[in-house]
This record gives C-alpha cells, sequence and structure tokens, in this order.
C-alpha cells in the first residue's frame, strides 16, 4: 500500500516538472525557433524621390522657344494645354509681343484668330500650333508686323525700335507721326517725346508741329506776306504784258 502511494507521488512530482518544463520552452523564442529574426520596424520608411519626371512636351516647347522649363509648366500650371501655350508662344514671337499679354488675351476669352488681328498678324495656326513644332514644320523666323517694317523702312530707324514704342501701347499711326515729326523737326524731339507729348501732355499734332517750330507763331503774317508776293508778281506780268504790246517789233528778231 505504501508502495503504491509512493508510486502515484513519483509520478505526480514528474508530470508536473515535465509540464513546466515545456511553459518554460514555450516561452523562449530561442527554443520555438532556432533562427531567429530582427524585430521589424514599427512604422515603414519615408520614400524621398531623387528624381523628377518632366513632361517630354513640356522639354520640347522650352528647348525650342529658348524658354525655361519653369514658364512651360507654369503656364500648364494656370490651365493652358501644351497646345495653347505653343500657340502663344509662336504669336509672340511672330509679333514681338510679351507672351504673358497674349495668353491675358486667351485667358480673357479671346480666340486665337481673334489675338492674332489685334497683333497685326494673319489669323489661322497652321504653322503656329504644337503639331508644326513635331513635324518640324514650325520653322523660327524673325518676321515682324507689316506696319513696323513699313516705319522702319521709310525713317530708316531699327524695327526693334518701332516696336518697342507699340509694346508701350502706342498704335502704328501715332508711332508713324512721332517719327516723321522728329525727322521734320531736325531731331530736336525723340519719337518718345514727341509721342509723351501727345498722350501724356494731351496736345494736337498741331500743337507740336508748333511747339517743334514746324508752323511759324504768326501763321497770319506769313500769309500777308505771300498774298503781297502773289499781287506784285501780277503787277510785273501785267508791266510785261504792256511793254510788249507797246513795243510789238522788239523780241521778234527785228
Amino acid at each position: 500500500m505504501m508502495r503504491k502511494k509512493v508510486l502515484t507521488l513519483a509520478v505526480f512530482v514528474g508530470a508536473t516538472l515535465l509540464l513546466t518544463a515545456t511553459g518554460v520552452l514555450a516561452a523562449s523564442p530561442a527554443a520555438s525557433n532556432p533562427h531567429p529574426i530582427l524585430q521589424e520596424p514599427t512604422a515603414p520608411p519615408a520614400i524621398t524621390a531623387t528624381t523628377g519626371i518632366t513632361n517630354p512636351v513640356a522639354t520640347l516647347l522650352a528647348a525650342y522657344f529658348d524658354r525655361t522649363l519653369e514658364d512651360i509648366l507654369a503656364w500648364h500650371d494656370e490651365g493652358l494645354g501644351y497646345g495653347e501655350i505653343a500657340i502663344a508662344l509662336f504669336l509672340a514671337q511672330s509679333s514681338g509681343q510679351d507672351v504673358n499679354y497674349i495668353i491675358s488675351l486667351h485667358q480673357e476669352g479671346l480666340g486665337w484668330g481673334e489675338i492674332a488681328k489685334t497683333l497685326d498678324l494673319a489669323p489661322g495656326n497652321r504653322d503656329r500650333n504644337l503639331g508644326a513644332i513635331v513635324s518640324g514644320r514650325g520653322v523660327i523666323t524673325t518676321t515682324y508686323p507689316a506696319p513696323a517694317e513699313a516705319i522702319a523702312g521709310k525713317f530708316g530707324v531699327p524695327i526693334t525700335d518701332v516696336l518697342a514704342l507699340h509694346e508701350e501701347g502706342f498704335n502704328w499711326g501715332d508711332i508713324r507721326k512721332a517719327f516723321a515729326l522728329s525727322q521734320e523737326s531736325g531731331g530736336g524731339k525723340t519719337p518718345e517725346d514727341i509721342l509723351s507729348m501727345h498722350q501724356d501732355e494731351g496736345m494736337s499734332w498741331g500743337e507740336i508741329r508748333k511747339a517743334l517750330g514746324l508752323i511759324p507763331e504768326n501763321p497770319g503774317a506769313q500769309n500777308q506776306n505771300t498774298e503781297e508776293e502773289r499781287v506784285q508778281n501780277q503787277n510785273t506780268e501785267r508791266e510785261r504784258i504792256q511793254n510788249r504790246e507797246n513795243n510789238p517789233g522788239r523780241g521778234r528778231g527785228k
């Protein structure tokens, strides 16, 4: 009876020790996994872009028109398509006008044909579009508005001077008058000075001519002198006719 109790106690103690050992092994990572791994990060690493991705069309426009890529992308961010940017740059190139001014006209609702007419250019964008650049038809030229070329040719001045005045807001007709008066007065006043007199000071063209000494201070006196000369010439002619009648033989080879 005593042996049976001892055997039972031994079995109980052995079972207890076995369970304890099993719990310790289960709690040990090394025991459950002979090849432990490093602890994983709690947050994913931040990804930083090291290279920018550039639209190839924007790059093409920047290179073709010698503009910065930032300019092209900025206009695109304003809502313009790359085709519209190409047309605006072509119009600016042909007219000598600032491209931002042209873009503002388009954003105000003007069509490209209307803008071309405003810039004294022929309407139509056949060779002033993105397709022309891609196909090679759009060749950069140095053509200028016809009025600018006419004024520069007539007065022998650099066309850039004419275009600069037009960009300041003066119309072609006033620019032509200003160059004419400047040369007529001997260059005492530059075309810029004359345009300022007309626009800023509100002087009429007649008043400007008078201020430049192209109209005498007392035109009535000049008219009076002219009338006296006319009468004198009439009297001289009358005397000549009368002398010829009184002496019919003179002047006939007799």
